[in-house]
């Protein structure tokens, strides 16, 4: 009785890349970051834009602009923790004993 070997999947293959199919991808933490802070200016320039249109009477949707500012304040809310995190964690590096 011969045993035939398991084919590689050649769909999975074509996406990923010949040997890289069970390669991890690498997390960047700064590029994740960046994204992050030029979306959250992103949502607060628009929420103010929004806020604007209102103040001028060229939006009628009041629910809208809410929504916006809703967003760019949750936005903001998580750029702030995620910074007040990486304080804390490089204050306790920094009261490590070596």
């Amino acid at each position: 009785m011969a045993i035939t070997p398991i084919a590689p999947v050649d769909a999975l293959t074509q996406i990923v890349g010949p040997g890289q199919a069970g390669a991890p991808k690498q997390a960047d933490f700064a590029g994740w970051l960046g994204d992050q802070i030029s979306g959250t200016d992103t949502r607060i320039r628009e929420a103010e834009t929004e806020v604007r249109k209102l103040a001028l009477g060229e939006a009628d949707n009041l629910h809208q602009v809410m929504m916006s500012l809703a967003k760019a304040k949750t936005s903001f809310e998580l750029t702030v923790q995620v910074r007040n995190r990486i304080l804390e964690g490089i204050q306790d590096v920094m009261r490590m004993s070596v």
